[in-house]
């Protein structure tokens, strides 16, 4: 037994080395999947001084009953829950992450893991330019796993020259914490290695 102690130690420790790995393949997923090195996730301190858009977000509720539309809006964000989203009566809850000022821009939507029927239509206005962004990146929702993935939601991005702001038009399916950040757009040709 004591033969084998050291053989089983080294065992156990390369398991978890390559178990562990960050740089492991995630677990398969419906989405195009980003790790944490690959994007940057916006920070209220991206647009201090740009504008009080990020100041005035906050929490919000909406109640949302079977067979009809609920909306919510304030002065940067809207989302509206089509008739038919829900089968019984939900009520949304959603925590701002930004509220600190430290945190990330996105929100927690509660409750978590809840399915809609048909998706939600989620729309957040930020005081952005194309030239705010890194070269070659895009803006996008992220989906945060919570396990050092993202999952890039289908998402819309307007830009607004004349206010100098970006619209971002999201549809979620199910309800957990939402990211703005930058990453790389879509490999145009992903079978050419």
């Amino acid at each position: 037994m004591k033969r084998f102690l050291p053989l089983f130690a080294a065992g156990l420790g390369l398991l978890l080395a390559f178990g562990c790995s960050q740089d492991s393949r995630p677990p398969e997923s419906g989405g195009r999947l980003l790790s944490r090195d690959q994007v940057r996730l916006l920070s209220p301190a991206d647009f201090a001084g740009k504008d009080r858009v990020i100041d005035a977000m906050g929490d919000f509720t909406l109640q949302v009953l079977p067979g009809e539309a609920s909306v919510v809006e304030g002065e940067a964000f809207r989302l509206v829950a089509p008739a038919g989203a829900v089968s019984q009566p939900v009520t949304i809850h959603a925590q701002w992450l930004g509220g600190d000022g430290t945190g990330e821009i996105g929100f927690n939507f509660t409750p978590e893991g809840q399915e809609f029927l048909l998706p939600l239509h989620f729309e957040l206005t930020l005081p952005l330019q194309p030239a705010d962004l890194p070269a070659g990146d895009e803006l996008m929702v992220l989906y945060d796993r919570e396990d050092g993935w993202y999952e890039v939601i289908s998402n819309e991005v307007h830009w607004l020259s004349v206010d100098e702001k970006a619209t971002m038009l999201a549809r979620l399916e199910h309800f957990t914490k939402y990211l703005i950040a930058t990453g790389p757009p879509p490999d145009p040709d992903p079978d050419n290695n």
